[in-house]
């Protein structure tokens, strides 16, 4: 009896220390893993971020005076019209303006008298064969130096001038060709109109409905934009001390957002979820409200090139998801679906319909920008040799 009962307590013991053994290598490998996660949480961090208004901060206190970009959704004025300011579609004028980085420096450049991205020459109503540019970031000029954007590149050759603005969409853009229309070019012979299908219809057009509400509903509504200039660069001055005031150069580290593995945790959701990043039913709402007041201010341009006896050229820029559709199935149907009716619109009005893909395509694309979404969690803008060679597209196509 005492035998198999000390037979019995060697077993438990036996038990035990296995259970003991297996409990700390779990422990241990968990602990490991964990550590690991932890240098991969710090790693994929950024604790001096590319913050515009960081940076903006920074250069205020070195003793330059810089501006940011200042965009029509920041909502400088809220849409209504009160007082005939409705919104910004520029930023401030003759001033250094600090806009984006996507490589390893910070764009900026100086603003023309109205806060365009232009050459002081630029705006003189005796240039000849003179051509303007309507457009968002990619025609703005975004995340390249001075003299390395589509426009700066058409200007080695040709007369352009840059209304493009990032983040604006086709009322915007409609809106800005109708404020500054005075003070283009007597000799202006085509309209270059650019189109991102990554944005352009299915968010910066759908808020602008909201946004730009007088634009639409009256095609000969105007906030006086170049009578009122001072009055829009004070409101936009003041938003962006607002805004320099709270930017913190030496953020705290966040500990428990690191031992939480905040970041990490963000970006395997983002990986698994990636295959279906747009939600098809938000989309279709929007990209079929878009569609409306797209061709709308497509009419309304057609109306004023008419009028002037100009050309409308569309260049149609297409996403670099294109070239990774297994990877983003949903944006790519939607994408495609934007395609055809851009084209659709553009054949209606006579546009001359240009297409980015005639020299950027599935087999060279990685040459033309920073990185993409095919290989990152986001993508880029053009780089400058991206630019380049839309701009000798353009070149080759309106001279044909």
């Amino acid at each position: 009896m005492n035998h198999k009962i000390v037979k019995g307590s060697n077993f438990k013991r036996k038990i035990s220390a296995i259970n003991f053994s297996s409990l700390r290598f779990t422990a241990i490998l968990v602990s490991f893993f964990y550590l690991i996660s932890i240098i991969i949480e710090i790693n994929l961090r950024d604790f001096n971020p590319s913050n515009k208004y960081v940076e903006l901060k920074m250069l205020r206190d070195s003793g330059r005076y810089v501006v940011p970009t200042v965009h029509l959704a920041d909502r400088i004025f809220d849409g209504s019209g009160v007082d005939g300011l409705t919104a910004t579609l520029a930023g401030i004028s003759n001033a250094n303006t600090l806009y984006c980085k996507e490589s390893s420096f910070w764009t900026l450049y100086k603003s023309d008298k109205f806060g365009f991205n232009n050459p002081i020459n630029r705006w003189d109503k005796k240039n000849k064969d003179a051509t303007v540019f309507l457009g968002d970031s990619f025609i703005h000029g975004a995340c390249v130096n001075p003299g390395e954007s589509i426009v700066d590149y058409f200007n080695e050759k040709r007369h352009g001038i840059n209304l493009a603005y990032g983040g604006t969409g086709s009322i915007a853009q409609y809106a800005t060709l109708m404020e500054f229309k005075s003070e283009l070019p007597n000799d202006l012979r085509y309209i270059i109109w650019g189109f991102y299908e990554g944005n352009d219809l299915i968010q910066d057009t759908a808020n602008e409905i909201e946004w730009l509400k007088p634009y639409i509903d009256n095609a000969k509504y105007s906030q006086r934009y170049i009578d009122r200039i001072d009055d829009f660069n004070e409101a936009m001055a003041k938003k962006i001390n607002e805004e320099v005031s709270r930017a913190e150069i030496n953020k705290p580290i966040p500990y428990v957002s690191i031992l939480k593995l905040h970041q990490l945790r963000l970006n395997i959701n983002r990986f698994i979820y990636s295959r279906d990043r747009i939600d098809s039913e938000w989309h279709k709402i929007n990209l079929n409200k878009s569609k409306k007041y797209y061709e709308l201010s497509a009419g309304r341009v057609a109306e004023f090139a008419k009028s002037i006896n100009a050309k409308v050229a569309l260049l149609y820029i297409k996403s670099d998801i294109r070239y990774c559709k297994e990877r983003f199935p949903n944006d790519f149907m939607v994408m495609r679906e934007q395609e055809l009716f851009v084209q659709s619109v553009a054949k209606k009005h006579k546009f001359h319909f240009i297409d980015s893909e005639d020299v950027i395509n599935r087999d060279n694309y990685k040459n033309f920008y920073y990185y993409t979404n095919c290989e990152n969690d986001s993508g880029s803008h053009f780089n400058p040799a991206g630019n380049k060679v839309i701009s000798d597209l353009l070149i080759r196509k309106i001279n044909h």
